[in-house]
């Protein structure tokens, strides 16, 4: 089967098409789902962080409902193995009365992963998402099983709830392309999410508007868009000032500097092959300048959103 193909022409119309469907159930949150279709279309996992009751799962839902793509959820507890999470080999009797060794895939076989309350998941079961994220396989029993294109986590935490949860280590907080929070939504959109579900659920009329592979093509679309010589000197000797006081070295390596170059091309309107934009996307925090959530939930989160 021939790889489907797209231009960089074609992203606005796409965005645009995800935006509209998941909107018509997120209110409020204009700037969030813009944010976080940005990251989908650029390959990144993304970090929901909020209060509860804000709407992070939905939105996670519509997302995946809209792209058309395979979803699976985590409801991450402390009794979680990683295991659970990847999969695990099993001793399976065959037809001819040997046994043999069989590896049952986990949830994270899907396109879509959403890892809810992340923070709840003891640090052993987290170190399991780290290979998935940043390779995009599992490795089990001495083999490496590749996982679906696209795959994306979106994971969730409640940043203010402590007890018998367990903060994302460094390593595990780099995977993630973006971290955003939901916002306080306005008195009358408060009403209208009243009104819209007290005869149902708007996620039932969530259509598909896109397919995973029109999402894998445009996420190589973007892969497409480069740096000049000039800004790839300036990220590499300042490579993403962070606002956490304790860090003051970034990754040099990897993908995720690469990325943060496309980060707003989608919806930017610079379709020229190249990008020259600003570094600095103030509705979100990229890869290692996220704080943790006990620094950055200080002030009020309805002071902090992301509008």
């Amino acid at each position: 089967m021939a790889t489907q193909q797209i231009t960089l022409q074609e992203i606005p119309e796409l965005a645009a098409s995800l935006k509209t469907a998941v909107s018509a159930v997120i209110l409020g949150a204009d700037s969030t789902v813009h944010s976080l279709i940005l990251a989908a279309l650029c390959g990144g996992h993304v970090l929901l962080e909020d209060l509860p009751g804000t709407g992070k799962t939905t939105l996670v839902k519509a997302f995946a409902k809209a792209a058309g793509c395979g979803f699976c959820r985590i409801q991450c507890t402390p009794d979680l193995l990683p295991a659970d999470i990847t999969g695990y080999e099993m001793l399976v009797q065959q037809p001819d009365g040997s046994h043999q060794m069989q590896f049952r895939k986990g949830p994270v076989f899907t396109n879509l992963l959403l890892a809810d309350e992340i923070n709840r998941m003891a640090p052993r079961s987290q170190s399991g998402l780290l290979e998935c994220m940043a390779e995009r396989q599992v490795t089990a029993g001495g083999s490496s099983y590749t996982l679906p294109s696209p795959f994306l986590v979106f994971a969730t935490q409640n940043p203010i709830e402590l007890q018998g949860t367990f903060p994302l280590p460094e390593a595990q907080l780099d995977r993630f392309f973006m971290r955003l929070e939901m916002g306080q939504p306005a008195r009358a959109q408060e009403l209208s999410v009243l009104n819209d579900r007290q005869t149902g659920d708007p996620l039932d009329s969530v259509t598909a508007v896109t397919a995973p592979e029109t999402l894998c093509a445009a996420q190589e679309a973007v892969r497409t868009v480069s740096a000049s010589c000039r800004r790839n000197q300036t990220a590499s000797a300042a490579p993403l000032r962070t606002e956490h006081p304790r860090r003051t070295r970034t990754a040099s390596r990897g993908t995720g500097k690469c990325r943060c170059f496309r980060q707003r091309l989608p919806a930017a309107g610079r379709y020229q092959g190249s990008f020259s934009g600003s570094l600095h996307t103030p509705s979100a925090s990229v890869g290692r300048s996220a704080g943790g959530p006990q620094n950055r939930f200080r002030a009020d989160h309805r002071s902090a959103g992301i509008r």
